[in-house]
C-alpha cells in the first residue's frame, strides 16, 4: 500500500473587490485580502496543476490580483487570472513495496521503496531514476602489535579464540589473528549501519597462512539491534567463503563475497558480526593457522 506525505503548503494571497450592481451607483468598495492554502476549494480558486479565476458575477465578490506565494506563479488581468504551481515544490513524497510504475510527474515526487530502501527521484523526462547510491567502506584491523605484544581490536570468546601474533619486519609492525586448523575460533566486533542504508552489504577479508596448498572455510555471521532492544540476540544464518592457500608461503590473500545476510537490520542499527574459521568444514583442508589481518564492509547509502 502505498501513502502520501505532503512536504509543502501552497499559499496565495488574493485582493478582493465586488463588481457593481446592474444599473446601479457606483459599487466598488468594500474588499479586502484572504490567503488559500492546500485543498481549498469553493468558488474562488481550487489549486491543481493549473486554476483560472474569472467570470464573476455582478454584486458579489471577485478577484482583482492574485500574488503568488509559495510554490505558486500567477499572470492575467483583473478578472481573469491564471495560477500554476511552480517546480519548486514538492508536494508528494510515495512510499510503496517494490519500484516504482515507469512514469511521474517531474518536480513534484520522490518515491521510496520499502522492501530495499531504494530511493527514487522523478526525473526531467518524467521517469522515475534511482537517486545516488554512495559506496563507503569500513575496515577493521584484525591485530596490533605494542613493541614485542600482540593484541586484537576485536572481542574475543572465553575459548576457542584466535591468538594475537606480532608480524615484524624490517620496515613494518603489526599484528594477525591466528585461526587453528582444528578448532572453530572466532571473534566478534560490530559497526553502525549509515541513516540512507541501502542494498547489499559486501565482505572482504585479507589473510595468510605458511602453508602452500589447501583451503581455508572462512565464516560470517550479523545480527542487528535498534533503539529499545537487547543485545544478546541469536545470529543470523552464516555466510561462507572458501579461500586456496597462496602457493608461496606468507603471500597476502584477498578473500571475499558479496550480499551478506543481514536479515532483521535497519539503518542506524548496530550490526553485531561475527567472524571464525570453519575448521570442521569439509571443505576447509588447510594444514596449520590461517592468520587474519583484517576485514572490510562494502556499504552503500542514497542521498
Amino acid at each position: 500500500m502505498k501513502k502520501a506525505i505532503a512536504l509543502a503548503v501552497i499559499t496565495a494571497t488574493l485582493a478582493l473587490a465586488q463588481l457593481p450592481k446592474p444599473g446601479g451607483g457606483s459599487g466598488g468598495g468594500g474588499g479586502g485580502s484572504g490567503t488559500v492554502g492546500p485543498g481549498t476549494e469553493g468558488a474562488m480558486a481550487k489549486f491543481a496543476t493549473t486554476t483560472t479565476i474569472g467570470d464573476a458575477t455582478p454584486g458579489t465578490d471577485y478577484v482583482v490580483s492574485l500574488t503568488g506565494g509559495t510554490g505558486i506563479t500567477c499572470s492575467g488581468a483583473d478578472g481573469v487570472i491564471t495560477c500554476s504551481k511552480d517546480g519548486a515544490v514538492v508536494a508528494t513524497h510515495l512510499v510503496g513495496s517494490g519500484a516504482p510504475s515507469a512514469n511521474c510527474t517531474q518536480g513534484f515526487f520522490f518515491y521510496t521503496n520499502s522492501a530495499n530502501g531504494d530511493y527514487y527521484r522523478c526525473s526531467a523526462t518524467d521517469t522515475w531514476t534511482i537517486a545516488t547510491v554512495l559506496t563507503s567502506y569500513v575496515t577493521f584491523q584484525a591485530g596490533i602489535c605494542q613493541n614485542t605484544t600482540a593484541g586484537t581490536n576485536f572481542s574475543l570468546p572465553a575459548a576457542n579464540l584466535p591468538a594475537a601474533t606480532c608480524i615484524t619486519g624490517s620496515n613494518i609492525n603489526t599484528a594477525e589473528l591466528l585461526f587453528d586448523a582444528g578448532t572453530d575460533e572466532s571473534m566478534q566486533s560490530w559497526l553502525r549501519l549509515p541513516t540512507g542504508w541501502t542494498g547489499a552489504i559486501d565482505f572482504a577479508l585479507k589473510w595468510r597462512a605458511a602453508a602452500t596448498s589447501g583451503n581455508v572455510v572462512w565464516g560470517l555471521q550479523t545480527i542487528c539491534v535498534a533503539d529499545a532492544e537487547t543485545s544478546d540476540p541469536a545470529f543470523n544464518t552464516a555466510n561462507t567463503i572458501t579461500d586456496a592457500a597462496k602457493g608461496t608461503t606468507l603471500q597476502e590473500n584477498d578473500a571475499s563475497t558479496t550480499g551478506i545476510t543481514t536479515t532483521g537490520c535497519a539503518a542506524g542499527e548496530r550490526m553485531f558480526f561475527k567472524v571464525y574459521r570453519d575448521a570442521d568444514n569439509g571443505s576447509d583442508t588447510m594444514s596449520g593457522d590461517a592468520g587474519l589481518l583484517s576485514v572490510t564492509f562494502t556499504l552503500r547509502r542514497t542521498i
